[in-house]
């Protein structure tokens, strides 16, 4: 692109204009230029497009939906795990009523 074609005439500009080991005034003064103008036509910008403000939104919904989601799945584990230690004391007392009846028996 343009700066590109720029950075090649200013580095071909600069090894011509190199004079015992320092370079002129104006030199520096055409690379300070050059290198504030590449940055200019780099594309860089502060603001974010109606593309990037919408693809944003939508991360931000399905962000949301997920953690909705977790939400609900945390409470269904809790309520499960709930259930399972009220079976487990129902078996852990089946398993004694088992064994006394078995030692009656006996």
């Amino acid at each position: 692109m343009l700066t590109d074609i720029v950075y090649k005439w200013e580095l071909n500009q600069i090894k011509n204009k190199v004079v015992g080991g320092k370079m002129s005034l104006t030199m520096k003064k055409l690379a300070l230029v050059a290198l504030v103008l590449s940055f200019m036509f780099a594309g860089c910008t502060r603001y974010a497009n109606e593309e990037e403000l919408s693809a944003l939104k939508d991360t931000q919904a399905a962000s949301k939906k997920a953690q909705s989601k977790l939400a609900s799945v945390k409470q269904e584990r809790r309520t499960l795990e709930n259930t399972l230690a009220e079976k487990e004391k129902e078996l852990a007392a089946a398993i004694e009523e088992k064994a006394a009846v078995e030692s009656r028996i006996k």
